[in-house]
């Protein structure tokens, strides 16, 4: 099986049995209606804050170096910003920063990369106890990554993503070599697989090599959305998921939920789950949708004013 069939079939599980999310169902038909008639598909990167412009060693670099460190939400609140962007969006600046300034950050050059490199490059202050553990395992991300490419792949970013010869599921499982790219859950004596930033690293390369080349895989369409904490969030205040008073009230608190926690894997399983019956009716009235087109729109939803005034959930992990 698949390792998308697999997380769709683990989704549907964690949402037959939740006990603090409810998917409204009966919501779903209409807001599918409304998001394909009312929303924009993304299918670029936002330029401002990415590396977009390269050879294809520095444009696969920079996408698989951002997505071994694409997490860290939890962290944000006492993360330095930019003016004006978002936790997110400062680090794939400063990335983007370091590659136009300093050249590309190589497969060796991460291997040997440290927290102090990462303090540099992400304009953090080493004396800010609560943003040090988050740049430490950056460093620990972009060094297992760095090493395992090195060792395997020639130092080569390019032929990485070659190996997987135009499969989704094939370069899912080659991330899924690299530690820091697990992202399973226990649920009810099942293993289910999550695979937030390993799933996100096969769309950023289908943005920024706009599907092909190295951006183009056979089953891309079998993505499912990225769980993290923005997009439960925006279905929640949508109307499509419910929470138990319990969670909203740990969430309004912005109490931190811990990581594996029932909450926090029905928080992110059933929005997986939601997003694929959007995607299902979409299909059904004729539009042509992925999973991965609903995760953008919601997400950039989700930086809006109104989603932005009341907390979502908050956990301290490396898989979002």
């Amino acid at each position: 099986m698949k390792l998308t069939q697999e997380i769709k079939k683990g989704a549907l599980l964690v949402t037959q049995n939740a006990q603090h999310v409810i998917v409204n169902e009966h919501k779903i038909v209409s807001y599918s209606k409304s998001i394909c008639t009312n929303e924009k598909i993304i299918l670029d990167l936002d330029e401002e804050a990415h590396f977009t412009n390269g050879t294809d060693e520095e444009k696969a670099g920079y996408i698989i170096c951002l997505d071994s460190i694409n997490f860290g939400s939890g962290y944000f609140h006492d993360l330095k910003k930019r003016p004006g962007l978002s936790g997110y969006r400062t680090i794939a600046q400063c990335l983007k920063d370091h590659f136009i300034n300093n050249g590309i950050l190589s497969p060796l050059d991460l291997s040997n990369i440290t927290a102090n490199d990462c303090f540099e490059i992400f304009e953090q202050d080493n004396n800010n106890k609560e943003v040090s553990g988050l740049i430490k395992l950056f460093s620990e991300a972009l060094k297992q990554t760095g090493e395992h490419i090195v060792d395997n792949y020639e130092n080569s970013y390019t032929q990485f993503v070659l190996q997987a010869k135009n499969s989704a599921d094939r370069l899912i499982k080659q991330l899924l070599e690299i530690s820091y790219f697990n992202d399973h859950v226990e649920y009810k004596g099942k293993t289910i697989p999550v695979l937030k930033r390993a799933q996100i690293t096969v769309a950023d390369l289908n943005l920024i090599f706009k599907g092909q080349g190295l951006g183009y895989f056979h089953d891309y369409d079998q993505l499912t959305a990225f769980a993290d904490n923005v997009i439960p969030h925006v279905l929640y205040l949508d109307g499509i998921l419910d929470y138990s008073p319990e969670l909203i009230e740990t969430i309004k608190k912005e109490k931190e939920i811990a990581p594996n926690s029932i909450e926090e894997t029905e928080l992110r399983l059933c929005a997986i789950y939601a997003i694929e019956r959007i995607k299902e009716e979409a299909i059904k009235a004729d539009h042509t949708i992925t999973a991965v087109n609903i995760d953008h729109i919601l997400w950039e939803r989700g930086h809006e004013p109104y989603y932005l005034k009341s907390p979502r959930h908050r956990t301290r992990t490396a898989r979002y």
